[in-house]
């Protein structure tokens, strides 16, 4: 989700400042979900609180390799693709990837255990406009294939406000690869203006990245939002299944 540079400016994470998370939904009129939405992204998931869900090929995606670039948004370093690269399909309706970001910590939490790393691969539908975000956890450990190959890029951009580089063909499945049991609930997006009516899956296998390519993801994105998670966002009722 593309903010402009005025907007970006005008959030931050920092908690208790002017502009911070709790404070998101008075800075602009346009961002009032952000307060009063009932549907808020991230969640607290706890296994003893799901609903287990049987409903074979729910989630089904075909992507496409394309012309990528990377883009420093400032709040977040962001891939998107100059040409449609498929879509995921979920309960039979189709949402076109649109683009893919990090953030961290991350977002969500399972059980308690908040983990080193979220990328988000946001889909969206031109006809309504409706959103659906596929999300990977990550822990330290063993090097992402996929980080490595991007490595350099993410050096080009590091600390420029609206840095863009071209990172040549990229398959969208190296980011998601297999996804075999998961979360799904509705939510928002989480950073403003926290639109809701968001489907969303939340990769239950957990996946491994290395220190030092958590550390230059870190230190790629604009001073003041090295750490860009937005704080967890009661659960109001909804349900949380799980796919397995």
């Amino acid at each position: 989700m593309r903010l402009q540079t005025s907007e970006q400016e005008e959030f931050s994470y920092k908690r208790g400042a002017w502009n911070g998370p709790e404070h998101w939904g008075d800075i602009s009129k346009d961002w009032e979900t952000c307060k009063t939405g009932r549907m808020q992204s991230p969640v607290a998931i706890n296994d003893k609180n799901i609903i287990v869900a049987h409903q074979p090929q729910d989630l089904l995606w075909s992507y496409h390799p394309k012309n990528a670039m990377m883009m420093n948004h400032g709040h977040a370093i962001v891939i998107e693709w100059k040409d449609e690269v498929g879509a995921v399909w979920i309960n039979k309706t189709e949402y076109p990837l649109k683009q893919v970001h990090w953030h961290m910590p991350s977002e969500n939490t399972i059980n308690g255990h908040r983990f080193d790393l979220e990328v988000h691969m946001l889909h969206q539908r031109t006809t309504d406009q409706k959103m659906a975000m596929i999300s990977n956890l990550y822990k330290i450990g063993n090097l992402d294939p996929f980080f490595t190959k991007v490595e350099n890029y993410i050096g080009a951009i590091s600390k420029k406000m609206d840095a863009k580089v071209e990172i040549g063909i990229i398959d969208p499945k190296e980011i998601s690869r297999v996804i075999d049991k998961y979360f799904r609930l509705k939510g928002s997006i989480t950073i403003p203006p926290c639109t809701e009516g968001v489907t969303w899956t939340i990769n239950r296998n957990v996946r491994t990245i290395s220190v030092e390519q958590l550390k230059l993801l870190k230190e790629a994105t604009v001073a003041g939002y090295e750490m860009n998670a937005r704080p967890l966002q009661p659960l109001n009722g909804r349900e949380v299944e799980l796919f397995a």
